[in-house]
């Protein structure tokens, strides 16, 4: 049974969760973007996922508390 915790999305499917293109995912998830708050992914071979919760969770790391 897959839970939406538990969940592992595709950098295409994590992408539109974000609204943003892979391509951008991808290039966030480099080294040289050391400044920004980085979306943990996991490597499970060649794959690259991201688990749902983790994006909510930075997604509501970004709010601006003003």
């Amino acid at each position: 049974m897959t839970t939406a915790a538990s969940r592992l999305l595709s950098n295409r499917e994590a992408a539109a969760v974000l609204g943003i293109r892979p391509e951008t995912l991808k290039r966030w998830r480099s080294k040289t973007y050391k400044n920004r708050r980085r979306i943990p992914f996991l490597r499970i071979g060649r794959l690259i996922k991201y688990r749902e919760v983790d994006l909510v969770r930075w997604i509501n790391s970004c709010e601006d508390a003003a």
